[in-house]
């Protein structure tokens, strides 16, 4: 469906909900205006009740007031003369009363007075007349006459009459007031809201007693509608007069069986709802379409053919073509629309650029990865020929540490000896004087031993020097391993740095990478605790071979105190006491010789079990370099695995056309 149909839909069911809201609005309007006229007829029609009700209750409290006043009350008993004072109570009430008309007495002798005075028909009878006879019938009760004809004057009138009596009770005769008609049509009148507005009085029996058409009082309507329909306290009526519709408010009187009607025409106060909705209607339908055509014609122009064009483009931009312009600018929505696709469109080429190079660099670094897992691969195999010749040397090590061990005791076994000797030459020096023969064999003896023990500390010499080239050789095994370690760590470091180039897909190369320099670190470690082991070795060689020079120097001063002590033996009973001070000097170096050699044979054990921990972490360096090269097979494999990917994603840009 097309923008075009849209907004046409769009405006027709905007017009439909405006019709029916201009419909619902005139029937709310006709209701609520319908309620406000019911409700101004009901205050006004109750107004008109209230003051008509006052006025005859006012009145007819007045006519009781002068009915029992005494000079009415004797009045049948008194001359014309004596009735003057009542005549001018008659005339103030007349004067000070304006809807009272006439106010008058008929006695029950026929006798008749009334002020302002009148010239009443010859054989002019009251106790004929409706007003009399109706007080007559309903003694004690002020009464209200049904509209007359007034026999002076010839007016329809309307009297309050009351029935008087003499000071003993008795009847005398009717007083009665008549009412200014022109007054009281004024009254209904008073509170007149609408031109045709008009109220009216009716008595219990249909007959009107008060109209603002003067013509129309005492007419008869109990045959009417309106009349009838009157059954509640109060209501509306609706019914038409000539023609004219008519709303009507009644309500009965409180105090008498009167019925208060005020009367107004519809079509004043009620405009007609269908007229004013098809004028409304007419008004919306023109103004709608004049709309209609203009926001056609707009939307036409501004909104259906540039969007349109846009479409078009938007169509060319999702097919890939980059080179697309969005060049509408308009300040309304469709130019910030083609305004946020030019600026999509540039980002998108920036990415997709960025992406293209990115493909190529990630692509051309895995290609050097690669490469680089070979050369590392094959730097490991070395690494593990070169760690597998360490082990070897190791063994080696271990063994001729085993040498040095054994020759260690048998200098602890020489020194021993040595230390037994010294203790049979004091005690030969003791006897000496006794002794010369047995002290000439034991000075052979010594020398033999001394011989021997000389020996041994010459072969001690040359074990010790051994033992030291060989830790000089461990040393330049070890600086070689380190190396190897160093150029291992720097190659993991390599790796590490070309997988966070490659990004999410160098990660499981990253690491491989880690653990590889990780296993490079351990390495250096573990030769670094080598390099430790071997300097102590050496310390100890150098501390063994002073011992020993320091021995063989002892035994050459001993040597050379017995050749003393052989050529001068003759004067052996003159010197004894020094050579007896020699033998316990020699004696106590014996004591110090043998602990010597206890501890350097203490410290070979200790260097073997060293040698023995170094052999075993050359043979676990030996496995992370076997690990290394698996680890570099499985770099390798993701290098490739990352080409593909990134010849794949370069494939996928290729649909962008920049």
């Amino acid at each position: 469906m097309s923008i075009k149909i849209k907004n046409i839909l769009s405006i027709s069911i905007g017009i439909l909900i405006l019709f029916i809201l201009i419909l619902f609005s005139n029937i709310s309007f006709y209701n609520s205006k319908r309620e406000n006229v019911e409700t101004l007829l009901t205050s006004t029609n109750q107004l008109i009740k209230s003051n008509f009700e006052n006025f005859f209750e006012n009145t007819s409290e007045s006519l009781t007031f002068f009915a029992n006043d005494a000079n009415v009350k004797g009045a049948l008993s008194k001359t014309d003369e004596e009735n003057a004072w009542m005549l001018k109570i008659f005339d103030n009430i007349v004067k000070n009363h304006t809807n009272i008309l006439n106010a008058y007495i008929g006695l029950e002798d026929k006798r008749f007075y009334i002020k302002p005075d009148q010239k009443m028909p010859d054989g002019y009878d009251p106790t004929i007349r409706p007003w009399y006879i109706n007080s007559l019938k309903n003694k004690g009760t002020v009464q209200i006459s049904e509209p007359y004809e007034d026999a002076s004057s010839k007016q329809i009138l309307i009297s309050l009459s009351l029935d008087v009596t003499d000071q003993s009770g008795n009847f005398i005769g009717v007083i009665a007031f008549d009412l200014r008609m022109d007054k009281l049509a004024k009254a209904l009148t008073e509170y007149k809201k609408f031109n045709s507005q008009y109220s009216y009085l009716l008595n219990e029996r249909g007959i009107t007693l008060l109209h603002a058409d003067r013509t129309k009082i005492g007419g008869d309507i109990s045959d009417n509608d309106l009349f009838k329909k009157a059954t509640e306290p109060m209501g509306f009526i609706e019914y038409e007069y000539e023609g004219d519709k008519k709303i009507v408010f009644y309500e009965k009187s409180d105090v008498k069986d009167w019925i208060y009607y005020t009367v107004v025409d519809s079509k004043e106060v009620m405009q007609d709802p269908t007229s004013s909705l098809i004028i409304n209607l007419s008004i919306t339908v023109i103004t709608t379409i004049a709309i209609i055509v203009f926001i056609l014609f707009t939307s036409n122009k501004f909104i259906t053919k540039p969007l349109h064009i846009l479409s078009e483009k938007i169509s060319k931009f999702g097919k890939g073509d980059l080179n697309t312009v969005f060049d509408y600018k308009t300040k309304d929505e469709i130019g910030k629309i083609s305004n946020v696709l030019e600026e999509m469109k540039s980002n998108l080429t920036k990415i997709v650029s960025t992406i293209l190079e990115s493909g190529e660099q990630t692509n051309k670094s895995a290609e050097d990865l690669s490469a680089l897992a070979v050369e590392f691969s094959t730097t490991s195999q070395e690494l593990a020929e070169k760690v597998s010749s360490i082990r070897d040397g190791a063994s080696n090590v271990s063994a001729n540490v085993e040498e040095v061990s054994s020759g260690v005791e048998e200098v602890a076994s020489s020194a021993t000896l040595i230390s037994q000797a010294a203790q049979e030459l004091n005690d030969s020096a003791s006897k000496s004087e006794l002794s010369a023969n047995e002290g000439s064999k034991t000075i052979d003896k010594i020398k033999e031993i001394i011989k021997e023990a000389v020996s041994e500390s010459k072969n001690t010499e040359k074990n010790v020097n051994k033992l030291s080239s060989n830790a000089e050789n461990v040393g330049s095994i070890v600086e070689t391993i380190n190396s190897i370690t160093e150029q291992t760590n720097l190659l993991a470091l390599n790796a590490a740095i070309e997988a966070a180039r490659a990004g999410e897909a160098g990660k499981g190369f990253a690491v491989v990478a880690d653990e590889i320099r990780k296993l490079a670190e351990e390495s250096r470690k573990a030769t670094e605790k080598i390099g430790d082991i071997l300097n102590d070795i050496k310390n100890g060689t150098i501390d063994v071979d002073n011992s020993t020079k320091n021995v063989v120097n002892v035994i050459e001063n001993i040597s050379t105190s017995m050749i003393d002590l052989s050529s001068k033996f003759e004067i052996i009973q003159t010197s004894v006491e020094e050579m007896n001070s020699g033998i316990q000097n020699l004696t106590a170096s014996s004591q110090e010789q043998s602990a010597s050699a206890e501890e350097m044979s203490s410290a070979m054990v200790n260097v073997t079990k060293l040698i023995e921990e170094i052999s075993d972490q050359i043979t676990e360096a030996s496995e992370g370099i076997n690990n290394q090269s698996d680890g570099s097979n499985n770099v390798s494999a993701s290098a490739q695995e990352l080409s593909a990917l990134s010849e794949q994603l370069l494939e996928q840009i290729k649909f962008f056309k920049l």
